[in-house]
């Protein structure tokens, strides 16, 4: 054997030991990341688990994880204008609070599970991106997987469940789609970034989603799910994908909030609403709980919203609400207008950039995860966990900060062709 041949075997455990330690690190960040996730959007079975074990330690767990961020991202993180906007969004918080003289801790809860959520992605995503989609596919998948457990065996033992189930040990069937959507683009991401264009595990997700659509039917979910899985299979041809992005879904929202909120022209998507979604035309009460909405706000709290924290503000009969039941108007309640700019202007850099990279397939499905989400948003609130974070990881895309920026899929082989070198760390 040569002398240089000896020298290679010599540098072979080195190497090899190196290796080692960045997939012991890379997993060390992986159940970080996943432990954050369960924390701050944690399914019914987990707060209720935590509540039984030691009341009020998801809070403590929450308080713990957002200081612990909030120091990380002052040491770690870049001052990007988009978390510079993420902190005057719990700064008007705060404000909201001082106004309205109520307890300061109210505001951490309302919305620094959210701040502390696009910090992290901040301070991470420069290069630990693929980790921090991996923690959120992780457990929402998790969470997918044992809803669509629950929602056969309860159809099984009872077959006139079927399409009825409301409540799981997961949460309200309304909110489904906040777990196997953002499971499912995650999942395509991480595929798209190995040059695969879906995977069987994205397949099993895509699966996943369509059973608890069908075993626990919620409209604007099933809705929500439809957009994007129409949405894959057309931004597979690369001349599509310039009209599918954020920035035309952001608009449509708007659009339909003027609609549907102000001027109230339902009546004339009469037909679609009422034998297609099965919905009444005031949208199962929450126009109601539109107008009390604006009567709480406007005038004396429009600049800086309602305190949440104490008496819930709307309610339907006996009912209480916490949620205007619209993404603007929630944040208008809860913020009043300072926090709706802030919000509105998060919105829509990421909605710009990712107009810029509309070619780009990685672009596509952000843009189409954040449009499912927009038009949930018009039904339901838009400020959580898992809406931020895909908006501070598109954020970070159209910044090139993400490392195997996947771009436009050839026609023939299957492969994802790469729109650019991978960005050095």
């Amino acid at each position: 054997m040569s002398i240089a041949t000896k020298g290679v075997h010599r540098r072979r455990p080195a190497k090899t030991s190196l290796q080692s330690g960045e997939r012991l690190k890379r997993y060390a960040y992986i159940f970080g990341f996943s432990f954050f996730f369960v924390v701050m959007a944690p399914a019914d079975i987990v707060s209720d688990w935590l509540e039984e074990l030691a009341p009020g330690s998801l809070w403590t767990l929450r308080y713990a994880l957002i200081a612990v961020t909030l120091i990380l991202y002052a040491v770690k993180g870049e001052k990007a204008l988009f978390c510079g906007l993420a902190l005057a969004y719990g700064g008007c918080s705060l404000l909201t609070m001082v106004f309205g003289d109520a307890p300061l801790i109210w505001a951490v809860r309302v919305a620094f599970p959210c701040v502390s959520t696009m910090l992290l992605v901040g301070a991470f995503a420069r290069t630990r991106s693929d980790e921090l989609l991996w923690g959120m596919l992780i457990v929402m998948a998790s969470y997918s997987a044992i809803n669509t457990s629950e929602l056969l065996y309860a159809t099984v033992v009872n077959p006139n469940a079927f399409g009825r189930v409301a409540y799981t040990m997961i949460g309200y069937r309304n909110a489904f789609s906040r777990i196997y959507l953002p499971a499912l683009i995650a999942s395509v991401l991480l595929d798209a970034r190995r040059e695969k264009r879906f995977s069987l595990r994205s397949s099993l997700l895509l699966l996943a989603a369509l059973l608890q659509s069908c075993l626990a039917f919620s409209a604007t979910s099933a809705v929500e799910l439809a957009f994007v899985v129409i949405g894959l299979a057309l931004i597979q041809k690369r001349g599509i994908r310039r009209f599918m992005n954020a920035a035309v879904f952001g608009i449509g929202y708007l659009v339909l909030f003027l609609l549907l909120v102000v001027f109230r022209v339902q009546s004339i998507f009469g037909l679609f609403i009422e034998k297609v979604l099965h919905r009444s035309l005031d949208f199962t009460g929450r126009t109601e709980l539109w107008d009390q909405t604006l009567a709480a706000v406007y005038p004396d709290h429009l600049l800086f919203g309602c305190p949440k924290g104490g008496a819930p503000l709307l309610s339907l009969g006996n009912e209480s609400f916490w949620t205007a039941h619209n993404g603007i108007l929630d944040i208008l309640l809860w913020g009043g207008l300072l926090s709706l700019v802030v919000c509105l202007a998060l919105i829509t850099i990421v909605c710009v950039g990712l107009y810029n990279r509309r070619s780009d397939y990685s672009a596509s499905l952000y843009s189409l995860l954040l449009g499912a989400f927009f038009i949930g948003a018009l039904m339901e609130s838009v400020m959580f966990v898992q809406f931020v974070f895909f908006l501070a990881m598109a954020y970070a895309y159209t910044r090139r900060e993400e490392i195997g920026v996947a771009g436009d899929i050839p026609n023939s082989g299957g492969r994802v062709k790469l729109s650019e070198p991978p960005t050095p760390c």
